[in-house]
């Protein structure tokens, strides 16, 4: 029985491992879509490329990446981050 929970227990680590690495790469590949579509539109200091790789909100991400389109300026953009 104990031996059947461990691996029950491993199972679901292993899960969530898979789960969690897979959102860490959708937010990567969101952080180098967004800092790319500004750099090809703007330019960006080194802080606000940091600003855009410490955001872990996916909602934020999308609304900034779909300001890129209807944004006059890129701090309108980054404002939607915060």
């Amino acid at each position: 029985r104990r031996y059947a929970l461990s691996r029950e227990k491993a199972e679901n680590d292993r899960k969530h491992f898979l789960y969690m690495a897979k959102k860490q790469g959708k937010l990567e590949e969101k952080h180098n879509v967004l800092i790319r579509l500004l750099e090809l539109k703007h330019s960006l200091s080194v802080n606000e490329k940091e600003h855009i790789l410490s955001a872990t909100d996916f909602i934020k991400l999308d609304a900034a990446l779909d300001a890129v389109v209807l944004a006059k300026n890129k701090e309108d953009i980054l404002k939607l981050l915060q």
